[in-house]
Formats: C-alpha cells, structure tokens, sequence
C-alpha cells in the first residue's frame, strides 16, 4: 500500500498529510477555517394536515354533501326548537365508525343548526337510537 507523504502544515507547523495543496492545509486546520466550514443543511418536514387519502374523501363527500342538501331541504329530525330549514348533516354513525360511513348517504340526516346541536350536546345515545338518530 502507497502511504501519502507528510509535509508541514502551514497553519499549525505539524508534518501531516496535506488536504489542500493550496494554502497547504492539513485536514483539521483546513476544516477549522470558517469559510470552509459546510453549513448544516437541516431538512423540514412539515406534517400535512390531513393525508392524501383522507383529502380525496373529503373532496368527495363535500360534493355529496352539497347534493345532498340541496335535495333534501327540510330538517328531518324536527325536534323542540327547530329551526325547519336543513343545513347540516348529521351522521348516524359517531366516532370511528363514521370513517367507515362518511360518504354513504343512507346514514345521514338533514337537519337544522339547532337540531343537530341538540342531538349532540343533549341527548342521550338512549334517546337517540329510539328516534332513528343513531345506529350501533
């Protein structure tokens, strides 16, 4: 095997393989020099809101929404302080299961703004099952 030939350093006088044949460095002194010092390139991952997949969903199921409402105007669930003029959709599925059923129109209800903040805030899953608004 070829060893390197030593020579001095110009920087730290030290007989040591030459890095640079100009200024004649060694690999230390020439990597302490700030102009050669190789700046740390981090990489930015931003984590997307929502993924690829759940974007299409959301596209599709905000067109059949529309069509929806616009075809089923009157609040279907009609109870004390309704309001009669549908606006929101509610989902007969809550939680995990609604993933399954976002974009399956026969497990949804028209209903009004109040309504739907009723069967939310106010009843129970009891209530709910009785009147249809709620499936296991």
């Amino acid at each position: 095997m070829i060893q390197a030939k030593k020579k001095i350093c110009s920087s730290c006088q030290q007989e040591k393989v030459l890095w640079k044949s100009t200024p004649k460095l060694c690999k230390d002194c020439y990597f302490r020099m700030p102009e050669n010092k190789k700046p740390i390139e981090k990489k930015v991952y931003v984590i997307p809101k929502e993924s690829t997949k759940r974007s299409k969903e959301n596209r599709l199921y905000h067109a059949k929404r529309i069509l929806y409402l616009t075809t089923h105007k009157e609040c279907e669930a009609v109870l004390p302080g309704c309001l009669h003029m549908a606006s929101d959709i509610h989902h007969l599925y809550f939680g995990s299961d609604r993933n399954l059923h976002l974009t399956d129109e026969t497990t949804w209800k028209a209903v009004c703004r109040e309504c739907h903040r009723i069967i939310h805030d106010e009843m129970s899953n009891d209530e709910l099952l009785k009147l249809g608004l709620r499936r296991k």
